[in-house]
């Protein structure tokens, strides 16, 4: 048995029952009955939120890592390029 269903067709629409066993006949009541729970379960779920939430608006800062230009900081060049030279009786100044 193969079941599919499309958009705005009914469950089991235009299928013939005359073949089917018992107990299949049963299993697809037991089937359709948990379906009709679950249901009705998510729509009491559904109005309870309604009923005793609101929306409202909130605003949250989300971490994110982007790449930036940065200029090259010349000072620390001349401070690596000084010390080198410092030791070799080298005047930087």
């Amino acid at each position: 048995m193969q079941v599919f269903t499309w958009p705005g067709k009914d469950v089991d629409m235009g299928e013939d029952f005359d073949d089917w066993r018992l107990v299949e006949l049963q299993q697809r009541v037991e089937l359709v009955q948990n379906f009709d729970r679950l249901c009705d379960k998510i729509v009491s779920a559904y109005v309870d939120i309604c009923k005793n939430h609101r929306i409202t608006e909130k605003e949250i800062l989300i971490p994110k890592t982007i790449k930036v230009l940065e200029p090259v900081v010349r000072f620390f060049l001349f401070l690596s390029y000084r010390s080198c030279f410092s030791g070799c009786g080298f005047h930087t100044s």
